[in-house]
């Protein structure tokens, strides 16, 4: 529920294990997770803003190859109760750091915003607007995508699905609002502060539907393919989702088997 319906790991990648009457679902990822372990302790009652973190196995039934295992394990981190774009800057900083740390090198961050759940929706109906006379461009899997859930198109790997959202020349005052926008800009000028390089790439949107606002990725050219060292974004439905505040949160994971990769 948490991750949304139409993401690739819920439609392609879920590790399901059928027990007699009950079926059991091996962990993809951590953050909701995360979540519902600070709602059900009240942590949003008693700390309010608090920064968590964990490592640990994850599952994904998915086809082994560089970088991509059934099995593998996360390095994760979590701030919630906060919805200050300086919260944002100060994660990317610490992924940045912690590869710096690892002495890996030749990395590359990308950053985007979704904006609020209103820009999502926007974004939404101008992506099926600039899409809907290019739907014979695209392959089977996007022509279903863009009934079911249009962002998934942005990060399609097929070259020619790649070279239609090219062409589509997005900006980000077609659908960011005033707030995000000015969000986005002060997450940015942090970085620019921080010496931090970083790529702004609209068509990144993350394989999770809980995402609002700041995304990023890491990639690798080492890894192949699967080029990804480690990925994050706000969150700031997700703990209203799951029955708690309004309140945002963001945080991250790298993937620990493709940072021993790149480290070499």
């Amino acid at each position: 529920r948490s991750l949304g319906e139409e993401t690739e790991i819920v439609k392609k990648q879920m590790f399901l294990i059928p027990r007699q009457t009950e079926t059991f679902c091996l962990r993809p990822e951590a953050t909701a997770a995360v979540v519902r372990a600070y709602l059900e302790n009240n942590l949003d009652k008693t700390e309010g803003f608090i920064k968590l973190y964990y490592m640990g196995p994850m599952f994904r039934a998915e086809r082994p190859q560089k970088g991509r295992l059934r099995q593998f394990h996360h390095i994760g981190i979590e701030a919630l109760g906060s919805s200050s774009p300086y919260l944002d800057s100060e994660i990317i900083a610490l992924a940045h750091g912690i590869l710096k740390e690892l002495a890996i090198t030749g990395y590359t961050i990308k950053i985007n915003s979704l904006g609020c759940l209103e820009d999502k929706q926007t974004l939404a109906r101008l992506l099926r607007e600039k899409l809907k006379d290019r739907l014979n461009k695209l392959c089977e899997e996007c022509n279903g995508r863009f009934h079911r859930n249009v962002f998934r198109i942005l990060d399609c790997k097929n070259d020619g699905c790649k070279h239609v959202v090219n062409e589509l020349d997005l900006q980000y005052t077609e659908y960011l609002c005033k707030p995000c926008l000015q969000h986005f800009s002060i997450v940015k000028n942090n970085l620019d502060s921080l010496k931090i390089e970083y790529q702004p790439s609209i068509s990144l949107v993350r394989g999770l539907d809980y995402y609002t606002q700041t995304v990023f990725e890491i990639s690798h050219p080492g890894l192949g393919s699967q080029d990804a060292l480690g990925a994050g974004g706000r969150y700031d439905t997700l703990i209203t989702e799951l029955g708690g505040p309004a309140i945002g949160a963001m945080g991250f994971a790298f993937g620990m088997e493709r940072l021993l990769i790149a480290a070499q």
